[in-house]
């Protein structure tokens, strides 16, 4: 009988709820040829239906697409460190912007710069005592000099002021007009990238006597949700907004992802609470004699990307001038040109059961002089 060991899984915010697997009558059938000996047996992934017709050799299958019911949820919880940003995020200086829009239009009056400025002389006679005689030009004696003096000068100065004309700019922190507005957009449902990871394994058989083996198929992966944000603004501040989502859809099989948390708009870093998990299915396989058994179980993953995007208005303190103008929003009116955009997606991935196939077909005498190998040969793999 077939095992399957996938826990439900609590990982930080998250939470999976797993599937409603079939009975067994609904997901396995198996065949023979009992003229060749020949036979095969199939366990099929929830919502495929089993196909066994008859034939030589036999072929088993599994028919339809699989079944994925579980949710992809997000609770609330201690936040988890950051990732590094993808290379691919665009970041917008939301203070660069506005003094890029400041310095398109015209020139305005910031400020007087006023300063004294010399703009003549004045002079004024100093007398002092004086009992020096100056020689007359006829080389008599002169007179003693009445009085004495000096010429002083000192310069003039007066305030001049000029009109300091220049470009607005950002003088302190933004503000928020509007908080974020975020929507999502449903995932496309055909564009899933769903991939197969397998494991095959033959068994040689060449005794009398069937034998009991039994195998295990181990995978581990990340499962999970990350936010991956694509547009991001830098505000100087933290801000965040709420994203949301429940959408479900049947395309061949039903899919449903559900998702809520808080993401910071201004900060690169992705966001994750994936965690790696180790999924277990494990199988009891009957080898007949003289037979080549081939047992195959395959797991498969999915990953569902659901986008989101949105935008803030915002508005900035300008700096001091002289035309009383205190915000950008004076100056550029139009709320369009104050909006700054954000996106992103969110990545849900969970791995599922897939199916289970074993096929048998008998061998000869001469196969089985062939040299057999110490060890069942194994085949790890990857589909789409």
């Amino acid at each position: 009988m077939r095992r399957l060991s996938v826990a439900t899984l609590l990982v930080g915010m998250f939470t999976f709820q797993p599937v409603e697997a079939q009975t067994a009558s609904d997901a396995s059938c198996a065949t023979k040829d009992a003229s060749a000996g020949a036979f095969c047996a199939v366990t099929c992934a929830n919502g495929q239906k089993p196909s066994c017709p008859a034939g030589n050799p036999p072929r088993c299958s599994c028919i339809g697409s699989p079944d994925f019911t579980r949710n992809f949820v997000l609770r609330r919880g201690a936040v988890p460190p950051a990732a590094r940003p993808p290379a691919s995020v665009q970041e917008t200086d939301v203070a660069a912007q506005f003094n890029s829009k400041l310095a398109q239009l015209r020139d305005y009056h910031l400020r007087t710069d006023c300063g004294q400025v010399e703009t003549g002389q004045e002079c004024r006679y100093q007398n002092v005592p004086c009992e020096s005689f100056a020689p007359p030009p006829d080389g008599g004696r002169a007179r003693p000099s009445a009085d004495c003096g000096y010429m002083t000068c000192s310069p003039v100065y007066e305030t001049r002021c000029t009109k300091v004309m220049g470009k607005l700019t950002v003088g302190g922190p933004l503000q928020i007009e509007r908080e974020p507005k975020v929507q999502t957009k449903e995932p496309n449902w055909n564009g899933f990238p769903e991939e197969y990871i397998g494991m095959r394994i033959k068994y040689r058989n060449c005794g009398p006597q069937g034998q009991s083996r039994e195998y295990t198929h181990a995978e581990r992966t990340k499962v999970g949700s990350k936010v991956v944000k694509t547009k991001v603004i830098k505000l100087g501040m933290e801000l965040y907004t709420e994203v949301s989502y429940e959408y479900a859809k049947t395309v061949g099989a039903k899919t449903s992802v559900k998702f809520s948390g808080a993401i910071e708009t201004s900060k690169q870093e992705e966001k994750s609470n994936e965690e790696e998990q180790t999924f277990t299915a494990k199988d009891v396989i009957n080898i007949a004699p003289m037979h080549l058994t081939t047992w195959q179980h395959e797991f498969i993953e999915l990953r569902v990307n659901v986008p989101f995007e949105g935008d803030v208005q915002v508005d900035a303190p300008v700096a001091t001038n002289q035309e009383g103008i205190s915000l950008a929003s004076q100056v550029i009116p139009s709320a369009a040109d104050r909006t700054f955009q954000i996106a992103g997606y969110v990545a849900n991935g969970a791995l599922f059961e897939g199916s289970t196939d074993l096929q048998a077909v008998p061998l000869t005498e001469e196969q089985c002089r062939e040299p057999a190998p110490s060890q069942p040969e194994a085949y790890a793999y990857r589909r789409r």
